[in-house]
């Protein structure tokens, strides 16, 4: 009898923590739905509440059923909330619901179903996508240019191009742009070379980046004439993607490198050198000897960057120009080749104290680590501070250095790594 009225006790107890916790979750049942929560609302709150927050909370999980009937309410911020959640799901059920919301009349809904209709793998999404590229509502059009791209499917080419050659807002042309360069077809390199000339540096920098993606061989010289008109980062863009069309590029960019521009003479230079091919060593030579000490400066940290080492008597010669910068980038390249034909000049020049020299060749004063060379290495390290220069000192295993690099980066805002691999450049290592 005993053990019965145990057993009936457990049993009792477990029902009423199994009743507490359904009070607990407001009524959850198995069935996957909710019934209506018992706390009490402010009434003139109460269908705001109902419609938004409740169901915008529900859709989260939901199965494709109760998707569809997400998609399909009243409240058009639910219906964006529902297709949003949606976007993990291949259903086909829910794929043609996602197409039929392209024609939502609250364009958020439009804009939700475009981002879902950009996760289907299904190409039935393709021609509605391209509709809404003529949709009222500029976001609405980014967003459908930009899941195109991510399709690539060569389908959307025209209908991209013509909305670059109409559409008004610069924002949807930039993301038209972006998804022609994704998609690389050949045909369109001739509108983007047009698009070189847009009043919107968003339009024009999306041009250069897709054609340096396509990597067509017509697009170089408009690329090259580019380094006349544009600004710093337009530039660099320019700079990029030529480096991305790579070797092609190679003659002419030498060509160029005779160009009486000296910011096209420049740019051709850094682009010779992130490309890094010998073909480009003689010519590079011949103009590092230029009357603008910029062009020579490029000159010379392109044929480090190269390191081919017939550049090595030159750049010694370098060690001379009366210009630091042209100074500063011979010596870190002369650092990269590691000739030793450098070694006494670069010696001459830490006994000269050359900060600009000591600078760019850091790495190799450290390895040869010259008692009580730390304060001139220093001086040198503030005047010419770079964050690689002070990665340097921070890993070279000389407490001196390491204390003014770590001085040098909290001035600046910056934090320094440490190799974790074997450092070669340590304090006395010598080559």
């Amino acid at each position: 009898m005993v053990i019965m009225e145990q057993k009936k006790l457990i049993v009792l107890f477990l029902l009423s923590l199994l009743i507490f916790a359904f009070c607990k979750s407001g009524g959850q049942g198995n069935s996957g739905t909710f019934n209506e929560k018992t706390e009490s609302v402010n009434p003139s709150s109460e269908k705001k509440e109902e419609n938004i927050t409740n169901k915008e909370e529900i859709t989260i999980g939901m199965k494709s059923e109760d998707l569809l009937a997400g998609i399909k309410d009243k409240n058009g911020d639910v219906r964006a909330n529902a297709i949003s959640t949606s976007v993990k799901s291949q259903d086909p059920n829910i794929l043609q619901t996602l197409i039929i919301s392209l024609k939502d009349e609250y364009w958020k809904v439009r804009l939700a179903a475009v981002k879902a209709l950009s996760e289907f793998r299904n190409d039935k999404a393709i021609n509605p996508l391209i509709d809404v590229l003529k949709d009222e509502n500029s976001e609405v059009r980014i967003e459908a240019a930009r899941s195109l791209g991510l399709k690539r499917n060569i389908k959307a080419v025209e209908p991209l191009l013509e909305t670059l050659q109409n559409d008004k807002d610069s924002d949807v042309r930039c993301a038209v742009l972006k998804s022609l360069g994704e998609i690389k077809n050949i045909k369109t390199v001739e509108p983007l070379i047009a698009t070189l000339n847009d009043d919107s540096q968003c339009v024009r920098s999306s041009a250069i980046w897709a054609l340096g993606e396509i990597k067509d061989l017509k697009a170089i010289e408009p690329l090259i004439n580019q380094l006349r008109v544009v600004d710093y980062n337009s530039r660099k863009d320019v700079i990029q993607a030529l480096h991305k069309i790579g070797t092609s590029a190679i003659q002419l960019l030498i060509l160029a490198l005779k160009d009486e521009d000296w910011k096209v003479q420049q740019g051709s230079v850094e682009v010779l050198g992130k490309i890094g091919d010998i073909q480009a060593v003689k010519s590079l030579m011949d103009i590092s000897k230029d009357e603008d000490w910029k062009v020579r400066a490029a000159a010379a940290e392109a044929l480090g960057e190269i390191q081919d080492t017939r550049a090595t008597g030159l750049l010694i010669s370098m060690l001379k120009d009366e210009q630091g910068n042209v100074r500063f980038h011979s010596a870190r390249a002369l650092d990269y080749l590691e000739d030793p034909r450098a070694n006494k000049p670069l010696m001459e020049c830490l006994e000269k104290e050359d900060f600009a020299v000591i600078a760019g060749a850091c790495r190799f004063f450290i390895q040869v680590g010259k008692k009580n060379s730390e304060k001139v290495l220093i001086e040198a390290l503030n005047r010419y501070f770079e964050n690689e220069i002070s990665s340097y000192f921070y890993n070279s295993g000389n407490k001196k250095l390491e204390k003014a690099a770590s001085t040098m980066a909290k001035k600046y805002g910056l934090s320094l790594g440490i190799i974790l691999d074997f450092n070669p450049y340590r304090w006395g290592y010598k080559r």
